[in-house]
């Protein structure tokens, strides 16, 4: 993989970026303090394997027990490094630095009370606390050769840093530098960083801004690449896919984990499907992705009773085995058909595949919605294709072969040049050939070079696993590139639709943000999330967050509708967005209370 070059991090027996590989990670679920548990629980991780294994570290109690843990992993002949998770006890990380051989701080809530804004308090006086605060624990990590992992939350931004830059992804990466610039001030380098949002285009900017700042003054700091609260089941592992796949075929980060809402066992698999399907994404690749040119114009334009372009939502086009397997039928059927004669477009506008697009010829009353094909094209008359599209209302679907972005303007001018009634009418283009991540910008910025405002199509290239589409499209999908997107093959209009869910380019059903559970977790997460689940999962364009403990929210639940959030044993807080309006509700009415609650806001509909 032609990979981003950051500086060599060991962490005990395992070292991440520089050449080393992509390393695999997992946090266990069980109270730290029980120690039995743990051990077990990190001993399954690293047998499933996970290279690296962290514990919740939420006492000096915690910490104190990651000394028999991993006293007992080493006697089992159990080498993994293990990690504690610190938030909000500074005198816990210094403890814990002491045992294991690596640290994660949040730079959000390390200093928490003492470090926000006070009254006529300036920046720079928060962040001397910061130092004075933080100090001690680089010190002794350096002097017993442990590492440290910076990991800045999106929902758990500092006042002072929201104050200053907002909730966003600057915010994100200047409380990174911060931290980083106390490390290095300390003669300390053993710094790993993540940058992490529940939302994956959030996670994608924030994780490319720190790689851009942070290399021009030559840090390289390995990244450690994931998304918080992805959730259960094969949404969960389609939105890590959508920000952990997409940062990793663009070359950036050095280990990752996929925090799902089950045993963490699983995240390990998940996290082996998401590297190899980036790693093939990545090998096939043409170059590194384009900058995108922001603000190009583009029409809305009609397609047998449905508009796409413009402010309308990404068109899902599907295969007529996609469509019959899809729970929602998508908004345009391909058909292969040479000759339309008799097509009839059903519950879907249809769009017909074709490779001579000049002989084409209709009904009356079955004209398709479109016409979809190739340029160019040897043996076609494309000033007769242009009038015969013209004629019969059909707008021209064009994908545009060439084998690389520096191809695509000249096949652009003479695809205008060949169809000059369709150019003036609008027709929707896509590259066909290589990766979307490469040729889509480099087609979006000639067409505003050129300023034509005609809407793309999105497609992976061909058939294959979720996974990797996932990978190919996310990029474009993120930087909001695309109109339509067209997923070929049995089932492509269930995987456009999940993948857009995914990636928050079209919502179309209830969105559950919920935390992968750990040692501070406060009741059976996946269990409850289930339960949640079957209640609302018929909901429309709603989004609900269920958090194990305040740590994970309320500002973890990023922009949730209504949260559910653990506030002691068998407690739990009631949210809508991120003000709490129930507190401390028993567990066994909480979910009732929740459906009650959305029902109140006006949320709620009839299964």
């Amino acid at each position: 993989m032609n990979r981003r070059q950051t500086r060599e991090v060991r962490i005990g027996a395992v070292a991440i970026g520089a050449d080393h590989p992509i390393a695999i990670q997992s946090m266990t679920t069980a109270d730290t303090n029980d120690v039995n548990a743990s051990t077990e629980e990190a001993a399954r991780i690293a047998a499933a394997g996970a290279e690296i294994v962290r514990l919740t570290v939420p006492s000096l109690s915690a910490a104190e027990a990651l000394r028999q843990i991993h006293s007992r992993l080493r006697e089992r002949g159990i080498d993994v490094p293990l990690v504690a998770d610190i938030h909000y006890t500074p005198n816990a990380a210094l403890l814990a630095a002491e045992i294991v051989e690596k640290v994660r701080i949040n730079p959000g809530n390390f200093a928490d009370r003492r470090e926000r804004l006070r009254a006529g308090e300036g920046f720079a006086d928060g962040a001397a606390r910061v130092a004075e605060l933080f100090g001690p624990l680089v010190e002794k990590l350096k002097a017993r050769g442990g590492a440290l992992r910076i990991g800045v939350n999106h929902g758990s931004l500092s006042e002072r840093m929201t104050a200053r830059y907002g909730d966003t992804p600057e915010g994100m990466v200047r409380s990174a530098i911060e931290y980083i610039e106390v490390c290095e001030r300390l003669g300390f380098r053993s710094v790993v960083v993540s940058l992490k949002s529940s939302i994956p285009a959030v996670t994608v900017r924030a994780n490319r801004l720190f790689a851009r700042i942070v290399d021009e003054r030559g840090g390289r700091y390995p990244l450690h690449v994931g998304v918080t609260e992805a959730g259960m089941g094969g949404e969960g592992r389609i939105r890590s896919a959508a920000g952990i796949g997409a940062l990793l075929a663009e070359g950036i980060g050095d280990t990752i984990r996929v925090s799902l809402t089950e045993d963490p066992v699983k995240e390990v698999p998940a996290a082996r499907a998401i590297l190899a399907a980036a790693t093939r994404v990545l090998g096939a690749r043409l170059g590194p992705p384009a900058e995108v040119s922001d603000g190009r114009p583009v029409m809305s334009l009609p397609m047998g009773g449905v508009f796409v372009g413009g402010a309308q939502p990404v068109a899902v086009v599907a295969d007529d085995a996609g469509a019959a397997e899809a729970g929602e039928p998508p908004d345009f059927v391909v058909t292969g058909c040479g000759d339309s004669r008799g097509v009839s477009p059903g519950a879907s506008p249809v769009i017909v595949k074709t490779d001579t697009p000049d002989r084409l010829s209709f009904d009356e009353g079955a004209s398709p919605a479109g016409a979809l094909f190739s340029f160019p094209c040897e043996g076609i008359s494309w000033e007769r294709a242009d009038r015969s599209l013209s004629d019969a209302g059909i707008r021209p679907v064009v994908t545009l072969r060439t084998s690389g972005p520096a191809e695509i303007a000249a096949i652009l001018d003479e695809l205008r040049r060949a169809m000059p009634r369709s150019s003036a009418e609008g027709m929707v283009v896509a590259p066909a050939g290589g990766e979307q991540a490469d040729l889509l910008p480099a087609l979006e910025r000639a067409l505003s070079d050129r300023a034509l405002p005609w809407p793309l199509l999105v497609a992976p290239g061909g058939e294959g696993e979720v996974l990797r589409a996932v990978v190919s499209l996310a990029p474009p999908l993120l930087d909001g590139l695309g109109h339509l997107l067209y997923l070929p093959g049995p089932g492509g209009a269930r995987k456009a639709w999940d993948i857009l869910q995914g990636t928050r380019r079209r919502i179309t059903r209830v969105e559950y943000i919920s935390c992968p559970s750990c040692g501070r977790t406060l009741f059976d997460l996946e269990e409850v999330t289930a339960r949640i689940q079957e209640r609302t999962s018929h909901l429309k364009d709603v989004r609900i967050a269920v958090m194990g403990c305040i740590v994970n929210g309320p500002g973890e639940m990023a922009d949730a509708d209504f949260g559910y959030v653990g506030s002691g044993p068998g407690k739990i807080d009631l949210y809508v967005g991120r003000e709490r309006v129930a507190k401390s509700i028993a567990e066994a009415e909480a979910v009732e209370r929740l459906v009650d609650l959305i029902k109140k806001r006006g949320r709620w509909l009839q299964p």
